[in-house]
């Protein structure tokens, strides 16, 4: 696979990484702490807030759990990187690196991750404010799950067949 291919990861990385960390910036430097700010009347609200824990508030512990967590999924990922021919799948990784890298920064300069993306209606919220990094893991989950499942029925057409 042409090096090229894999500059694609790099790319999407390097551009998540950018939006997030341009983003938490912004928030940091223009919402007032916890209070929420309406974007789209109840539905998006904007709410400046530093998350110690993972994903939805889950607590893994306390000390370095996250970082080490974080370091060995990132390195993971280029693993993957490495040994991946699916431009696709390329994209996908680079979604979650650079998801990954975002928080990892947040936490190696404050110890906490800043999110902001609070959505719902009244009372009933998703679960946890998130950020541009969440975003894009998320993001990349959903698609790698439906590739995953797209491939699956393929070849289940093609064995029955």
């Amino acid at each position: 696979m042409p090096a090229k291919d894999k500059l694609l990861t790099l790319a999407t990385a390097l551009g998540v990484l950018l939006l997030d960390q341009l983003s938490k910036a912004w928030v940091m430097h223009t919402l007032p702490y916890g209070r929420p700010v309406p974007v789209l009347d109840d539905w998006l609200r904007f709410v400046y807030i530093r998350n110690p824990n993972a994903v939805f508030g889950i607590s893994l512990g306390h000390g370095p759990v996250y970082l080490v967590v974080t370091l060995l999924a990132i390195l993971l990922l280029v693993t993957l990187v490495l040994l991946e021919r699916n431009r696709f799948l390329l994209f996908l990784y680079g979604l979650f690196l650079g998801g990954a890298l975002g928080n990892l920064l947040d936490r190696l300069r404050w110890g906490e991750v800043v999110d902001f993306v609070d959505m719902g209606i009244g009372r009933y919220r998703w679960p946890g404010v998130y950020n541009l990094a969440d975003a894009a893991i998320s993001v990349g989950l959903v698609l790698y799950l439906l590739h995953t499942l797209h491939a699956w029925r393929k070849q289940q057409g093609e064995e029955a067949s």
